[in-house]
């Protein structure tokens, strides 16, 4: 217990005492300052997050994961860049996803990604990360309304949608 204690910076009673390792970590979010462009807009539709995150999609080499994270209007708070991948996949993790949307205060979440191929159409591997994605957002409380996939290479107006195609949810 002495050992643990050393280590720990704590003093002998337990009491917290200075030592080799920080006590206190401080985190922060930094809004950049184009952040603030889409602030005024509201997102209930596909359409409408799909003209905010297209763009930040389009032309990616690889495959880009992004989650929009919106306040109770549903308007963003911020875009949070998640995860790269290469150029057919994309590993993502919750805890990138609901760090950000906590940080943010988020209150629900939309997320994107590219297929760099331009095929639209979302894959086998994109439905996984998606289904635990809504789960975790529903333990959180922060729920993701949608998975849009972009293919600007499609040439598509839109990008597909899990919750269209799965009749309201977004998987």
């Amino acid at each position: 217990m002495a050992k643990a204690r050393s280590i720990l910076g704590d003093a002998e009673d337990g009491s917290p005492a200075l030592g080799p390792y920080p006590r206190w970590v401080r985190v922060e979010l930094v809004r950049e300052a184009r952040a603030g462009a889409y602030r005024t807009w509201t997102l209930w539709e596909q359409e409408d997050a799909a003209l905010i995150l297209e763009p930040l999609l389009r032309g990616q080499p690889t495959e880009t994961f992004l989650a929009c994270l919106l306040d109770t209007k549903h308007r963003p708070n911020a875009i949070h860049r998640c995860a790269l991948g290469g150029i057919d996949s994309v590993p993502v993790e919750a805890q990138s996803v609901f760090a950000a949307a906590l940080l943010a205060n988020a209150a629900a979440v939309i997320v994107a990604h590219n297929h760099p191929s331009g095929d639209p159409e979302p894959s086998p591997q994109d439905v996984l990360p998606t289904h635990r994605l809504v789960r975790c957002g529903g333990i959180l409380g922060i729920p993701v309304l949608d998975h849009l996939v972009s293919a600007p290479a499609a040439g598509r107006a839109c990008a597909p949608s899990f919750r269209r195609a799965g009749g309201g949810a977004p998987v």
